[in-house]
């Protein structure tokens, strides 16, 4: 919810941009477009990597044991 009320305020301001550069040109309303156009981009990367950035990895062993966690893929030999 929070999210999309930055969103809304966001396009407003892209809008508003839009409106500034025709009525006044220049580089100032440009330079606000561009940025707002940027963080609408962040803002809708940060909606689809939401719930991925909550996971927790929890793991437990035995006493004797070594804990090893990893996020991909890992290889453990016994070279010596």
């Amino acid at each position: 919810m929070e999210n999309k009320v930055w969103v809304i305020l966001n396009t407003i301001v892209l809008c508003l941009s839009i409106i500034w550069f025709i009525v006044d040109g220049g580089f100032e309303p440009i330079i606000v477009g561009v940025l707002s156009i940027i963080t609408l981009i962040y803002q809708g990367i940060d909606q689809r990597t939401e719930g991925i950035s909550k996971i927790k990895m929890k793991q437990s062993s035995g006493k004797n044991s070594k804990n090893y966690q990893a996020k991909g893929d890992i290889n453990i030999t016994n070279e010596k």
